[in-house]
């Protein structure tokens, strides 16, 4: 083969070409690579953590005692030197017809206090009672309406002439004693107890009560 001769025209085209090779293959090179565009989205914040205040300490309301009225229940009257009287309650009707059957002897200031839940009309005996009695009959207002002195073993009965719902029997002249007489009103304190009847307020055949 004849060697190869340049002109210098040719050598010119040749190395335009050349450089126009090189540039191609450097634009290709940096095609990958640039900045992100202002539009892409940024990275999501990790979110604020959250502090929750601990849930407020319930402190239970203290029972409030019951003022004015002792464990031990009571009757009071609205006569200046007359004493407090520590009562029994019968409240049931088995306590209700026990009554103070049996007993030979009751203290000074006690008394048994026989509670209904309905004004009643029941009447009193002493059948099998050994102590001596007065009673008085007490209304729903806590005002007494009769008093009458029994004698034990007796078979008389003794009432009220209106409803009432406490009868308070004491040992006999107690009563008159302290000057507490019918009309006068007593204020009751039943403890811890409160008044109940197994029969609703039925009258109830009650010892001593026919």
């Amino acid at each position: 083969m004849p060697p190869l001769e340049f002109t210098r025209g040719s050598l010119l085209i040749r190395l335009q070409h050349l450089i126009l090779a090189l540039t191609a293959s450097l634009f290709a090179m940096l095609g990958g690579c640039g900045l992100a565009p202002a539009s892409a989205p940024a990275t999501a914040a990790a979110p604020a953590s959250v502090t929750f205040a601990p849930a407020a300490t319930v402190v239970p309301a203290t029972a409030v005692p019951r003022a004015g009225c002792q464990d031990i229940p009571y009757v009071d009257f609205a006569v200046d030197g007359a004493p407090r009287m520590t009562i029994e309650l019968a409240r049931t009707d088995a306590e209700r017809a026990r009554g103070l059957m049996g007993r030979e002897s009751m203290p000074e200031n006690h008394g048994m206090l026989f509670v209904y839940l309905n004004p009643s009309r029941a009447r009193f005996w002493m059948k099998d009672t050994l102590i001596p009695l007065s009673i008085a009959f007490i209304s729903s207002e806590r005002t007494i309406i009769a008093i009458e002195d029994m004698e034990a073993q007796s078979l008389d009965t003794h009432g009220a002439p209106s409803p009432y719902l406490y009868a308070l029997e004491a040992n006999q002249g107690w009563f008159a004693r302290y000057r507490v007489e019918v009309g006068q009103r007593v204020e009751i304190c039943f403890g811890d107890g409160q008044p109940t009847s197994e029969s609703g307020g039925r009258r109830a055949a009650i010892g001593g009560l026919r």
